[in-house]
Parts: structure tokens; sequence; C-alpha cells
């Protein structure tokens, strides 16, 4: 049995610059305009409090992915 569950997500929008992945997780950081800066960092802090962990993956033009790791209960 694992002892974790797992949770990826890709999409194949804009992207997000090199240099801004090291934000994207802070409150109210705005990577693109029309962002409101929270939702990866709800997100982050929801993950945080399960004893999870969250990377991102993401090349400017090609796309963004998301792997979220859970403890199982």
């Amino acid at each position: 049995l694992k002892s974790e569950a797992v949770i990826e997500i890709d999409d194949n929008g804009i992207g997000i610059d090199e240099g801004c992945l090291e934000n994207i997780f802070t409150m109210f950081y705005k990577a693109e305009r029309g962002s409101t800066g929270l939702g990866v960092y709800i997100v982050k802090s929801m993950v945080d409090k399960l004893g999870g962990a969250i990377e991102v993956q993401s090349k400017r033009w090609m796309g963004s992915g998301f792997r979220v790791q859970l403890p199982k209960a």
C-alpha cells in the first residue's frame, strides 16, 4: 500500500516565466495580469496543513504542471 496520495494537474496554457516560479506560492504574488495572487497560495496553505507537498514545473508558452502529495490518514 502506498502511504501517500498523489494528484497531478497539467495544463497547456501560457505557462509561467522561470523567474516567477519561486514566488507563485506567495500570497498576492501575480505572475500575470488578471490574477488575484491567491489561488496557488491557498492550495499550498491547505497542502501544508495536511502535511503534504506541492511542486510546479512550467515553461513559458508550453503550460504548467502541478504535483500534490498528501499523506494518507
